[in-house]
């Protein structure tokens, strides 16, 4: 079966942008452009990875990634953001110490994109997620 991969970015464009570059690659996706609504596809619906804006309106991007850890403990994560802060320089610095997080900057590198989401879609699978 093929991944499910859920994007989370309230820019219709990047979700638009994102679900082409993933389809190319022979993933499914879902899409969404609010934390609420992450959270509540992710108890509906098992995916292997979500790729996940981390300013949204609402619930951010950091909130919805604790709910993620706290309730779906096997599914990675790759954080996009377009803002080279403090909070992303710190995530960046976190996601190199674990083989479950990623973060890539806006624009994204299709070439980066795409061996993050082989690296962390077979962590994904190893820990028994679905393919």
């Amino acid at each position: 079966m093929t991944p499910l991969i859920l994007v989370v970015d309230d820019e219709p464009q990047i979700q638009n942008l994102l679900e082409l570059m993933l389809k190319e690659k022979g993933y499914m996706t879902e899409k969404c452009a609010t934390g609420e609504i992450a959270m509540k596809m992710m108890e509906e619906i098992e995916f292997n990875l979500v790729i996940l804006d981390l300013n949204l309106p609402g619930v951010n991007g950091f909130e919805v990634s604790e709910y993620i850890q706290e309730n779906h403990r096997n599914t990675p994560i790759i954080f996009i953001t377009g803002s080279k802060g403090a909070e992303a320089i710190s995530l960046e610095s976190d996601c190199r110490n674990r083989s479950d997080m990623k973060l890539l900057y806006k624009p994204i590198d299709i070439q980066l994109l795409y061996s993050t989401l082989d690296t962390l879609i077979q962590t994904s699978l190893a820990k028994g997620k679905r393919s």
